[in-house]
């Protein structure tokens, strides 16, 4: 079955984006199917049976009316009535995507793609900025600019300031802390031990990387799509062939992976133990702590694993995280 739906691959063109719901849903079944005939020890079955039932359901808006949604969704209001709550950055993606989303260009299939407005205008504005830069995506940026653009932010959600006055430094920081404040992981809580199941090195399972990628949300895999393409383009910045200028930013795949892994990939217990040291450590230079934590935690020894997994989703996502795979 593995060698068959290789033997696919190399001859359709379709991607996720352009699979319907419907379709999306029964691919993700058969994907697990396939798992489970390869033997794969699958983690948390049942919260994945979960997740994919309740993410095979219609849209709550539709795409064009996300304004209108934003104001009088029962759900946002709630969300609205603590201030604590009132930040677009701590709302999940499929609020996100439906109240505050644009259909982007930024995928990778012939369809666009619907995620975050904020994500597109960052990333849009990104490519259009020096990403040779060193320290990209090390650096936090000016701190106080981060809370002045977040509160704007927050104020008007369905729309996002002028990001051309800002640097590629301090947008890379402001793209970072969007992943680090979802309140549930990119690659979510439910996949998380089975993405560190996987053997980065082996060509045999490398299907079962895609097999996992299918399994994603839909708006979790359509953010996915779009930055982790991204990231591959940023790491060929990494390195300048004429150093007497400049020597690049030094961010390969391998240390885009280091930064982005606390972020993306992580159960949500350690998320909240995190989250309770914001005070102590600051909202922007929670990365290196986080990561410090994770690795020397006992439950959480594993850590490491989280990076290759990142840096292997980083490597492939131009080859083979496709529906046709």
């Amino acid at each position: 079955k593995m060698n068959k739906v290789s033997s696919v691959s190399n001859t359709s063109g379709f991607y996720y984006s352009d699979l319907s719901i419907d379709h999306l849903y029964k691919l993700q079944l058969i994907a697990l199917s396939i798992l489970k005939c390869s033997n794969f020890p699958i983690a948390k079955m049942e919260d994945i049976l979960v997740m994919l039932k309740k993410n095979s359901q219609p849209q709550l808006v539709n795409p064009s009316s996300s304004a209108k949604f934003w104001k009088s969704s029962k759900t946002i209001k709630k969300l609205k009535q603590s201030s604590e709550q009132n930040q677009l950055f701590n709302l999940p993606l499929d609020v996100l995507c439906e109240a505050a989303g644009v259909d982007s260009d930024l995928g990778r299939g012939s369809n666009r793609v619907r995620i975050p407005l904020l994500l597109d205008e960052l990333i849009s504005a990104l490519k259009q900025m020096d990403m040779s830069v060193e320290g990209l995506f090390r650096k936090n940026g000016n701190i106080k600019k981060l809370r002045i653009f977040t509160e704007e932010v927050n104020e008007t959600p369905t729309s996002v300031p002028d990001l051309s006055k800002e640097n590629s430094v301090q947008l890379s920081a402001l793209l970072k802390k969007f992943f680090r404040d979802l309140p549930e992981s990119l690659l979510t809580s439910e996949l998380y031990q089975n993405w560190l199941k996987l053997p980065t090195k082996s060509e045999e399972r490398k299907m079962d990387f895609v097999l996992f990628y299918t399994l994603l949300p839909k708006y979790h895999r359509n953010v996915a799509e779009v930055l982790l393409s991204f990231l591959n383009w940023v790491s060929t910045f990494a390195n300048i062939e004429n150093p007497a200028q400049q020597t690049g930013s030094k961010m390969d795949i391998h240390n885009l992976a280091t930064v982005f892994a606390p972020n993306v990939l992580y159960q949500e217990k350690f998320y909240r133990d995190g989250e309770s040291e914001r005070e102590k450590f600051g909202d922007y230079n929670m990365d290196e702590e986080l990561m410090r934590r994770r690795m020397e935690n006992a439950v959480d020894g594993d850590y490491v694993l989280v990076i290759e997994v990142v840096k292997y989703l980083i490597s492939v996502s131009y080859t083979h995280l496709r529906a046709h795979e």
